[in-house]
């Protein structure tokens, strides 16, 4: 490239390159102090100055803290996750990168962000679901054929049986493509909203705690006002279970679960607390990107997390001693229930 380029021009390119982009870019030192950012992350955040500006400032703490803790326990990664904006207007799809491996120059991170779109309609269009149908007639009909060929003819000439033989060859190829879009599109399930409703949290959490087999009870449940969260009842219990079982795997035993409201009032956070440290960041991404069997076209627990919006982390307590993974739940319309 730099035949054609000199260093000043291919500097002048990046750095027009850098400001043409859609997505929002924002360039930090390793304490999270902005050094550059572009027009986009301007005009997604609503500022005209990042001048001293932390990356604290911008987007909600514990999200980032999370994020941030992953890549410094895995060097030369990336992670993509959810993140509010500090005031919590807007949520936001970002993807962190830390450069660091080099000796001679300074660290920093690499944000990039877009405002997280959901889809309308989680089952997509109609017409979508009838182009992968249609597309799988086509092939199986010719793999019939061609095999009723091969056994009707067993004396065909070597030329004839090979066209037939290289027709189901590309014809699996094809249906193995067909059926890749298919789980694709069973998997695009859980991005939408359509099957979100209010629900008891008190309720549900009380449920998962009797599937999972624990001996905590509702009594557990402190400083608890009941509250009707914006939800689905499934898959939000199968990550629970999930997770329930992640605590244990990590020789967990809850002691407390706490529900109160976070400070703008759309969710309310479920904090599950025990005795001892908060769990590893690293575990916690592993743990995040798993199947979710038992929930149709097994979206992992990130997916799940996408659909209502939110994600989880963990740290320590406020009470001494006690460590928790915290997870907010969207609250529905009306917030507090009857009991």
């Amino acid at each position: 490239m730099t035949d054609s380029f000199s260093l000043t021009s291919l500097s002048e390119l990046l750095s027009d390159l850098f400001e043409q982009v859609r997505e929002g870019v924002i360039l930090c030192d390793a304490a999270g102090v902005v050094l550059a950012a572009n027009r986009s992350a301007g005009r997604q955040l609503g500022r005209t100055s990042f001048d001293t500006t932390g990356l604290e400032e911008l987007f909600a703490g514990p999200f980032l803290a999370r994020a941030r803790a992953y890549l410094q326990q895995t060097p030369g990664s990336t992670i993509d996750f959810l993140c509010a904006e500090r005031d919590a207007n807007h949520l936001f799809d970002c993807r962190l990168c830390w450069y660091g491996r080099s000796t001679v120059d300074s660290p920093f991170y690499l944000l990039t962000f877009s405002e997280a779109q959901y889809a309308e309609n989680p089952l997509l269009s109609d017409g979508r679901r009838c182009d992968s149908i249609e597309k799988l007639r086509g092939p199986l009909a010719n793999l019939k054929a061609a095999a009723e060929n091969l056994l009707a003819h067993p004396d065909m000439s070597p030329v004839m049986r090979s066209a037939f033989e290289n027709v189901i060859g590309q014809e699996s190829v094809s249906l193995t493509r067909t059926f890749d879009d298919l789980a694709d599109l069973c998997r695009e399930i859980p991005s939408g909203r359509s099957n979100l409703g209010p629900s008891n949290g008190v309720a549900l959490v009380g449920q998962v705690l009797a599937l999972a087999g624990s001996s905590l009870g509702l009594n557990q449940l402190v400083k608890c006002d009941s509250q009707n969260i914006l939800v689905d009842d499934r898959w939000l219990q199968q990550l629970l279970l999930s997770l329930y079982d992640f605590l244990l795997e990590n020789k967990i035993s809850l002691t407390e679960i706490h529900f109160y409201p976070e400070a703008t009032g759309r969710f309310i956070y479920l904090d599950l607390l025990w005795e001892g440290q908060p769990l590893n960041a690293t575990d916690i991404e592993e743990w995040r990107r798993l199947p979710l069997s038992e929930v149709a076209g097994s979206p992992s627990g990130a997916d799940i997390l996408r659909s209502h919006g939110s994600d989880l982390w963990s740290q320590m307590a406020e009470k001494p001693g006690l460590a928790l993974v915290r997870l907010p739940l969207p609250l529905a319309p009306g917030g507090a229930t009857d009991g």
